[in-house]
């Protein structure tokens, strides 16, 4: 067997041999894309959730408001990460498409050969020349994808020879994506760079970006131009690795046959010509540091035609002259020894971005970003929440100021009860009249004060307060007594004296005296209402009751405004640094 067909019957062999490998480990990354979705998801369910248990029929229309954009800024941050994971999911479908391949697409400026190139690698101008090989175990299918519509077939007999060859001619005719599989090698076609529509470009560029190698295609008569340079750059920006060829190193010398006439003959270039030009594309490359971009060889000059041309004739030689052999022991190489790894890890790396994109950082728009505006929202509630902290206290002294007024008018009044009534006034009246007088005091101060805080529910706090804060004796009229002797003269029976007197006495005479009596009276007189106790039990209460009721009344009114508010942030943020957790533990 010649060495230009053990050349091609290695190639076929060795993709046939791969397939296997690549069928292997794009399950654990459809797991993980599913775990990501299920992420989001998660987060979205405890979003509604987050809403939903914040959610105050009698929140104020600021306090809603507040609530609303932070849910909004939540749910806009899932439809940002969503949009992100469908668009990596757009190029996990594509390699859930090729799982079992190593995806080469093939890119390049019009008429540098790209087509012509596979071709030959699909092996159907070896069939074309009868040639036995390796390619008669193999039907490759080719596939066009235009504007969304894909054509296949599984039967290349079902197909034309035509229709089965990439289109090849003067113009650029791949203006679809073309493309072939080779046991463990999907081959693709791309628009070339100025193909006829920008949509075509776009197209190569979606593909490109989820291939596993891109081989560049540089026509040997106008290699290195300032557009091939630029689409060189952005591969390196990609991080794709290039294989950079020089196509259609040949060219056509004068010859006579054996009758002696003139005739054309193909030959490769001269070695002088093909290292002018590698010498000036790596010289180019070089200088616009995009080495990164050759990992696996600085250049390769081939002729496709020139093999063809080799096969027809039964020459070696002139199949070693096409660099063709050199070309398929690299794509061997490549995905022997290198091509496992790169396929397990090109969605990894889409994944691993996708998840660096929604992680992000806090100036961008994704999950870090969103922590920072909801941190600083509740930092600069904290912040309110220390300046009305700091404003509790002259709120709390004008109620103070306020309610004494009141409390003082109160007890007038309750004088002026006393001694039309002459009746006295409870201790539980005067300490509910106080309460009632301190809650309303407190309402209409902090209604006044804090006006854009105050809900219709948070006012039923001054309603709470409690009456066995004080302990007021009852109010009544004050007496004194006087006291004083009066003397009073009584006549008494006494037993006879002396002789005369027992003799009257015993004919019956009554003898008396005279005795005189001090009794010590009493009289109570009005001295006034105890107001003056009241005002001091009051005075002596009213600094306690402020500062264990009213005090506690305004920290409630403070916290019913913001703490809901605090508290959604605070809890969107654990849910996002949940997510973050789970995100970066997806990384491989």
């Amino acid at each position: 067997m010649s060495f230009r067909t053990d050349s091609v019957n290695n190639f076929v062999s060795a993709m046939l041999d791969s397939e296997e490998k690549f069928s292997q480990g794009i399950k654990a990354y459809e797991d993980k894309q599913a775990q990501i979705e299920q992420i989001f998801s998660d987060m979205e369910k405890q979003i509604n959730n987050l809403v939903r248990n914040s959610a105050n029929p009698e929140d104020s229309m600021n306090i809603a408001s507040l609530k609303k954009n932070v849910t909004s800024v939540l749910n806009e941050c899932i439809k940002t990460g969503t949009a992100k994971i469908l668009e990596s999911g757009k190029g996990m479908s594509f390699i859930k498409g090729h799982e079992k391949t190593f995806v080469v697409s093939v890119f390049g400026k019009v008429k540098s050969g790209k087509s012509s190139l596979g071709n030959f690698i699909m092996g159907s101008e070896i069939k074309k020349l009868g040639i036995s090989s390796e390619y008669d175990k193999i039907k490759p299918v080719v596939t066009v994808e235009d504007r969304g519509k894909i054509t296949t077939s599984n039967k290349l007999e079902t197909l034309s020879e035509e229709d089965c060859e990439f289109g090849v001619g003067s113009t650029e005719t791949t203006s679809t994506i073309q493309y072939f599989t080779i046991g463990g090698l999907s081959w693709f076609d791309t628009p070339g760079i100025g193909s006829i529509t920008k949509e075509n470009e776009e197209l190569a560029k979606e593909y490109i970006q989820n291939s596993d190698l891109v081989i560049f295609t540089c026509s040997s008569d106008a290699a290195g131009t300032q557009q091939e340079f630029l689409e060189m750059k952005r591969f390196a920006e990609m991080k794709k690795p290039v294989l950079l060829l020089v196509t259609m190193s040949d060219t056509y010398d004068e010859d006579c046959d054996d009758d002696g006439n003139i005739i054309k003959v193909l030959m490769a270039k001269s070695d002088k010509d093909r290292k002018d030009v590698e010498d000036y594309l790596l010289d180019s490359i070089r200088e616009q540091n995009l080495d990164d971009i050759l990992q696996y060889s600085s250049i390769m000059t081939i002729s496709k035609q020139l093999a063809v041309e080799a096969f027809r004739n039964g020459d070696d030689e002139q199949y070693r002259q096409s660099n063709i052999d050199k070309f398929l022991d690299k794509l061997i190489e490549i995905t022997k020894n290198d091509a496992g790894q790169m396929k397990l890890a090109t969605p990894m790396k889409r994944i691993n971005t996708m998840i660096t994109d929604v992680i992000g950082n806090e100036n961008t728009e994704s999950l870090m970003g969103l922590k920072k505006t909801l941190n600083e929202n509740i930092s600069d509630f904290n912040r309110q929440i220390q300046e009305l902290d700091t404003k509790k206290e002259s709120i709390r002294t004008m109620i103070k100021s306020d309610s004494m007024a009141k409390i003082q008018n109160l007890i007038s009044r309750y004088r002026t009860e006393i001694g039309d009534g002459g009746k006295s006034i409870s201790s539980g009246r005067i300490s509910g009249d106080i309460v009632k007088i301190i809650s309303e005091s407190s309402r209409t101060i902090c209604e006044r004060e804090l006006s854009e805080f105050m809900t219709s529910n948070s006012t039923r706090i001054f309603d709470n307060m409690q009456e066995n804060g004080f302990s007021i004796p009852e109010m009544k009229m004050q007496t004194e007594s006087i006291s004083y002797q009066q003397q009073f003269v009584e006549r008494r029976s006494r037993p006879p004296h002396g002789l005369f007197e027992h003799i009257g006495s015993f004919f019956g005479k009554e003898y008396y005296e005279n005795h005189t009596r001090t009794v010590t009276k009493h009289h109570n007189i009005n001295t006034g209402v105890n107001e003056s106790a009241i005002r001091d039990a009051i005075t002596s209460q009213i600094n306690v009751y402020f500062q264990d009721n009213v005090e506690v009344q305004i920290n409630e009114l403070i916290d019913m405004y913001f703490r809901p508010v605090v508290n959604l942030n605070q809890e969107a943020v654990k849910l996002i640094d949940t997510a973050v957790s789970r995100l970066s533990a997806m990384k491989g």
